[in-house]
């Protein structure tokens, strides 16, 4: 059968009386645990890099890494605030390839981020070895990493 008309609905496909529901659900569950003390404090270390005149770096793998762009577009074009992400293929495959997939975050703040800059590290499955490494090394989910700039740590799962 062709599956290619929109008219056309496979026979596995999760049917939409239960796949939608579920979904929601799922969305709204994830909501409502979040701290929104935290999430305000993290506001707060944006807003106060923007009257200092820093950048904000956000850094994601995957579907994170999407995260990380849009918040960096979104902050820029919204609210004026200088934000970047890492996301050229360049960049991550070769530092990657030189200091190995767990390291080439470390080594992209080492290049680009500038003292009392804001770095937002996204882990949407809270298990990225290369996000939780530099995390680790601000010392915290909202601490001072040794040269200087802050870190915000966003982990999921």
């Amino acid at each position: 059968m062709d599956y290619t008309s929109l008219n056309t609905i496979p026979p596995n496909y999760p049917k939409s009386s239960n796949f939608f529901p579920s979904y929601f659900a799922t969305i709204a569950s994830a909501t409502s645990s979040v701290d929104c003390a935290l999430l305000g404090h993290a506001a707060e270390i944006i807003w106060q890099a923007k009257a200092n005149g820093r950048k904000i770096i956000f850094v994601g793998n995957g579907g994170s890494a999407a995260m990380a762009s849009h918040l960096s577009v979104d902050l820029t074009k919204a609210a004026g605030i200088r934000a970047i992400n890492f996301n050229e293929a360049d960049l991550l495959t070769c530092l990657a390839n030189d200091y190995g997939y767990e390291h080439w975050v470390a080594h992209a703040l080492e290049a680009y981020a500038d003292k009392s800059d804001v770095v937002v590290l996204i882990s949407s499955s809270g298990k990225s070895p290369n996000i939780i490494t530099r995390g680790g090394a601000a010392g915290n989910s909202s601490g001072r990493d040794g040269q200087g700039w802050r870190c915000v740590c966003a982990g999921y799962g």
